[in-house]
Order: C-alpha cells, then sequence, then structure tokens
C-alpha cells in the first residue's frame, strides 16, 4: 500500500503499527520477458515514427473514474488543449467515465486494451488520485515499458513514481500540472530509464518477502 497511505490511515484510525508490502507482480508472467517488452516497444515506436507521428507527444490516461482524477481531468484537458496543442491525450478503460473525457478535442477514449499495448507507445502517464493514495500497479506497469509518470503526490504514489517521473499536490495549478508533463515528455527517455529501473519495486519476489518479515513483526507486537 505504500508509507504514505499508511501514514493517511494513521490520521484517521488509531491503529498500533502499519506495515507496508508492495502490490506483487509477476512480469514476465504478464507481459513475458524483458526481452519482448522492449521489442514491443521498440516495434510500437518504429511504427509511431515510420508514420510521422513520433512528435506529437502522447499522453496516457488509464481508468479515470471519481477517485482517479475524473473531475480533475475534465479541467485539465481544456486548458492543455490551450496551452500545448500539440499534445494528445490517449483515455483507456473506465466505461462511460473514460468515454466522457473523449468529448473534449485533445482527446480521444479507446475502451479497453491490454496494458502493453498502451505502454508500448505512449510518452507519458498520467494519473491523479482525489483522496487515497493507494498504490496500483499501473505506474509501474507503464515504467516497465520505459514510460515515465506525472502524478498526484498523494499517499503513496511519490513512491509509486519512484524517480520515474514527477509528482505535484493535487491543488497545483493546472499550468503547473501542464508545464509539468512538458517537461517529463521532454526528458522522457531519461526519465524512462529510472522509471524502467524503479519498476521492480513491485516484483513478486521482493513483495513475497516483505509480507514474510510484516507477518512476523505482526506476531511480535
Amino acid at each position: 500500500a505504500g508509507h504514505g497511505l499508511i501514514e493517511q490511515v494513521q490520521q484517521r484510525f488509531d491503529i498500533k503499527r502499519g506495515f507496508h508490502v508492495p502490490l506483487p507482480v509477476n512480469f514476465s508472467s504478464v507481459f513475458g520477458s524483458m526481452e519482448e517488452v522492449d521489442n514491443a516497444r521498440k516495434s510500437a515506436m518504429d511504427a509511431r515514427k515510420s508514420s510521422d507521428d513520433d512528435l506529437v507527444p502522447r499522453i496516457a490516461i488509464v481508468t479515470p473514474s471519481p477517485e482517479k482524477g475524473l473531475a480533475f481531468y475534465h479541467r485539465l484537458l481544456p486548458k492543455l488543449a490551450d496551452l500545448w496543442p500539440e499534445a494528445k491525450v490517449e483515455v483507456y478503460g473506465g466505461g462511460s467515465h473514460g468515454e466522457a473525457l473523449g468529448v473534449h478535442q485533445n482527446a480521444k477514449w479507446y475502451g479497453f486494451v491490454p496494458t502493453a499495448e498502451i505502454f508500448d507507445h505512449v510518452d507519458v502517464h498520467l494519473l491523479v488520485f482525489e483522496s487515497t493514495g493507494s498504490w496500483g500497479r499501473v505506474t509501474n506497469e507503464g515504467g516497465l515499458f520505459g514510460v515515465p509518470t506525472v502524478c498526484v503526490d498523494l499517499g503513496a504514489q511519490p513512491e509509486a513514481v519512484g524517480p520515474g517521473g514527477v509528482t505535484l499536490p493535487y491543488d497545483a495549478p493546472l499550468t503547473d500540472w501542464i508545464d509539468a508533463l512538458r517537461d517529463v515528455y521532454a526528458r522522457r527517455v531519461e526519465l524512462g530509464v529510472l522509471a524502467k529501473e524503479h519498476a521492480g519495486v513491485i516484483d513478486h519476489r521482493r513483495s513475497i518477502s516483505l509480507f514474510r518479515t510484516a507477518l512476523h513483526q505482526v506476531l511480535d507486537l
């Protein structure tokens, strides 16, 4: 869940102690070997280059919902269109919430698409939570493909993003968010390398080891 989320819980509830165990993900069972991941990324990016699309900034939003930034995105996208009209936002999943974001001129909703077919070609991942900064897997799945993230600094999100992106306060001016997106896009290669290295933080072997340690510590309370 992340130490940041534990702190959020401790602010609301009287708990004796919190333990952090990252969500265990066996990347190889989902995406194949790192060679397969790298080859998929290279193939998709080569396809963009051959169609002269490689200079179009492509930003991914995955499974938006009322908790996962829906209202924020509705405010951000028009401003993004004004200040960075070259950028295109690809919205994946989220049902009717995702579809609603497709009304913005700079966004297109694609419905459900396998994660590998999202992060094999986009440049930046954007993620916002409204209240609870739980640590999901999407940020680090993007990192596995070398895609950096711009994210809210709530709860465990700074831990999930690590050095492979940028976090901002939810209430930062929209212009700050757009500046962050442009900055991360400009440094996408450098930050993508760091995001790929950081993706191992949710490796299932590490998570299982931390879970065992937490169990021993619980028994000692």
